[in-house]
Parts: structure tokens; C-alpha cells; sequence
């Protein structure tokens, strides 16, 4: 069977990377998938065969050299991008048009036909497409685990909530039609946004720097605050990091920020690489000490171990990529508004009342507000007033009475969900 695609001894140099003496054939008729670890390649081998970049060898496509026949070559492939590329500002009609110039096989009236079917509106300007005609987004989640259920809860609060919460599947759709959660292990999230299989995602700081992944920090999400911290055996003489030698082994779950850690004060102790139950550890005798997070110290307690230091103190973030945070601007800007909104919400209260006009300045002195106390017109027969202000929830008890005092009725206190 004649080969589509011919490769032999292909070769790109760049500062830092280099791809050296690939060969290979593609039959025709064949679907293959170009696979490896980021750096390895891929993009460049694919540039590479398009001419997209000057490279040394030998690339044949459909028979010929690319680089002497690269518009005919062209002409007949076909590409699917997970971004169109194009200039926002063309509608399809100009497209259409644009497209023949460059394909003499271009047909027109196909176009035409497949902007009916999938009811594109074609005098509409890309830009101005909805989220849904160009590309979901996709949140990564912890499937389990101390961080799971609150995750879940502030994605429903950002009005984000699953539709079928109760069977939730590896991908599950949220009542934002562009907007899908994916679940997965927490230390997994910050790889799978950084490699862009999802575009945001809400995991721990620790399992950031232990992953060392190139992702962007959004917000802080205000809870699952944790200390990983190194913990010696109560009974041990080993009080402070000076007390550690480089003899000494350590056992965890979190090797490269340990390592970080030692190096940092001078030491090359022997790290011992555990899943779970870290804290037996100095117990059955494979370590002197281990690194571990904790919240309030009380397991570490209860198998007789002591705070010797903090290594890094975490919580939980929402992450997105630079690909994604530039191309899925729009909707991860959304989600993180709406998520500050949640957040910026907690602990909050909307107070309501009516008051009489003659007591109004009374009320306006003990009303604590973020802005300022809202006041509209009551239809009334007395000459009232309808007040309402955003107070910390902490205030609201005395607050109360203080109102009351002051002449306020009808006095309401309402949770927030939201605060934009």
C-alpha cells in the first residue's frame, strides 16, 4: 500500500531541544494518533511536515516533496484546529469567500450547506458568536477527598451546579450549557490543565508546587487551609530543622517540595516516597521523620508526632492556563467572577426593613453597609421608608436590637449567594 506521508531522517535544532533522525511512513487509508510527553516533538514533526518551519530531510505528502509542491499538497488536506484562528471580525459569508481564493477545490455552495446545518448565522461576526457555537470549557474537580464536596458546592453557588449531581459521570454538564466539570484525582488537576485536557481547575497550592505545574493562579477560594509541615516523633531529639542531619530519612507524599526543602537548609537526606499513612512511618521504623499537611495537628497527635517546622502553608485555588485564560477568555472570565461573587458572599447578610421617615437618620447611624444603606419609597399611608444594606454576619445579632431601637420594622435578614 502507497504511503500518504513519507518522513526520513527529519531533523530540527533549537536552543535547548533538539528532534534528531526521525523516520517513518504513514499508509494510506490509515488514522494515526501522534503521541508523547510535552517537548518531545509533536508540533514540530507536524510543522515540519506541512513546511510550516524549515527543517532538514526528506517529508513527502501525497506522493511529492512538500517543499516543492506545498500550495498543490495544500490544496487537498484538510485540517480541524481546536481554535479556528481566524480574524474575529469575519463573518462566514466573507470566509466563504476569502477560502476560494486560496482552494481551487474550494466549493462554495458546500459551505453554504453546512452553515444552514449546523445554523451558523453567516452575515454574524465570529467575535460575536455565542460560547456554544465555538468551544465548551471545561473545570476540573476533585472526584473525592476532604475538597470535593466544597468544590462542588461553590461551582453551584456561581450558578454552575451539576444537572445529574447524584450519578456524577468522568464528564458531567452543568446548567451553563458551555460549561462541563470533569472529575479527577485532586493531584492530577494542575497536569491536566497545564497539558490544556480541561482549561480551569480547583486544586490545592501544595499539589501545585509538588506537581511544579505552569498554570495561573486565579482565586483563592477561601477554604481547605492546610500546613505541610515536617513532624518528628514526640519523643525524638530532633526540635528544629538545625536538628536534622543528612543521614536522616524522611518519608512522604510530597517528594520534589521535600527535597526543595532539605536542599534549602543544606541537607541531603534520603527520601522515602509513600501513597498514604505517612505518619506509621517513624512508627514501624523506615523513617525518622516524615513531611506531612495537617490542619489542626490532631492526627499527628494521636501517633505521638511534634510540629518541627512548616514547609508551606496551602489552600485551595482555581487555576486556568495561559492558552485557555487567552482563547476561553470570555467564560473563565465569567466563572471567575461569579466565583469571587460566592466568596466575596460568605459570611454576609442582607439586612431589610421598613422605617419611618422621622427615624431614618436614626437607623442610618447604627447601619453598617459596604456602600452605604439602600432607600427606596414605600406605598404607604405613613410617610415610609424601605431600607436594605449588606452587613457581615457577625454584626447581625446586636445589630438587631440596634435597629429595632433606632425605630426599624419589619425587620428581614437573608442570606447572600452571590456578590458581583
Amino acid at each position: 500500500m502507497e504511503a500518504t506521508i513519507k518522513v526520513k531522517n527529519l531533523n530540527k535544532k533549537y536552543e535547548g531541544f533538539e528532534l534528531k533522525n526521525i523516520s517513518f511512513e504513514i499508509p494510506e487509508g490509515s488514522i494515526v494518533g501522534l503521541i508523547g510527553e510535552n517537548g518531545a516533538g509533536k508540533t514540530t514533526t507536524i510543522k515540519s511536515i506541512l513546511n510550516i518551519i524549515n527543517s532538514e530531510g526528506e517529508i513527502q505528502v501525497l506522493g511529492k516533496d512538500i517543499k516543492q509542491n506545498e500550495k498543490e499538497i495544500k490544496s487537498k488536506l484538510g485540517v480541524v484546529l481546536d481554535d479556528s484562528f481566524l480574524s474575529e471580525y469575519l463573518t462566514p459569508k466573507k470566509i466563504n469567500s476569502i477560502m476560494k481564493d486560496f482552494y481551487n477545490t474550494w466549493d462554495k455552495k458546500l459551505f453554504e450547506k453546512y452553515i444552514k446545518i449546523f445554523k451558523l448565522p453567516e452575515n454574524k461576526m465570529i467575535k460575536d458568536f455565542s460560547s456554544g457555537m465555538k468551544m465548551k470549557l471545561k473545570i476540573a474537580v476533585p472526584s473525592k477527598g476532604r475538597i470535593s464536596d466544597p468544590s462542588i458546592s461553590i461551582l453551584e453557588k456561581a450558578g454552575l451546579g451539576l444537572k445529574d449531581n447524584a450519578n456524577r459521570k468522568l464528564i458531567s454538564a452543568t446548567f451553563n450549557k458551555d460549561i462541563d466539570v470533569m472529575f479527577a484525582r485532586a493531584s492530577d488537576i494542575p497536569k491536566f490543565v497545564e497539558d490544556e485536557i480541561v482549561d480551569m481547575g480547583i486544586t490545592g497550592v501544595d499539589l501545585i508546587n509538588e506537581s511544579e505545574a505552569n498554570v495561573k493562579e486565579l482565586v483563592d477560594l477561601s477554604f481547605g487551609q492546610t500546613k505541610l509541615v515536617l513532624a518528628s516523633p514526640e519523643d525524638s531529639t530532633i526540635n528544629s530543622i538545625d536538628d536534622l542531619t543528612s543521614d536522616m530519612v524522611v518519608a512522604t507524599e510530597f517528594p520534589t517540595l521535600t527535597k526543595k526543602y532539605l536542599e534549602e537548609h543544606g541537607l541531603t537526606s534520603k527520601i522515602i516516597t509513600l501513597s498514604g499513612s505517612t505518619e506509621i512511618a517513624p512508627l514501624i521504623g523506615i523513617a525518622d521523620l516524615i513531611t506531612d499537611l495537617t490542619s489542626t495537628g490532631t492526627t499527628l497527635k494521636m501517633n505521638h508526632l511534634k510540629i518541627v517546622d512548616v514547609i508551606l502553608e496551602s489552600t485551595i485555588k482555581l487555576i486556568t492556563n495561559d492558552n485557555s485564560f487567552e482563547n476561553k477568555k470570555e467564560l473563565v472570565e465569567a466563572v471567575s467572577t461569579s466565583i469571587k461573587g460566592v466568596i466575596e458572599a460568605e459570611r454576609k447578610k442582607l439586612v431589610m426593613m421598613n422605617v419611618k421617615k422621622e427615624n431614618l437618620d436614626k437607623v442610618k447611624k447604627v447601619m453598617p453597609a459596604m456602600t452605604g444603606p439602600t432607600i427606596s419609597e414605600v406605598l404607604s399611608k405613613e410617610e415610609t421608608v424601605a431600607v436594605q444594606a449588606v452587613i457581615d454576619e457577625d454584626v447581625v445579632f446586636e445589630l438587631v436590637n440596634d435597629l429595632r431601637n433606632a425605630g426599624a420594622k419589619d425587620i428581614l435578614v437573608v442570606p447572600i449567594e452571590r456578590i458581583i
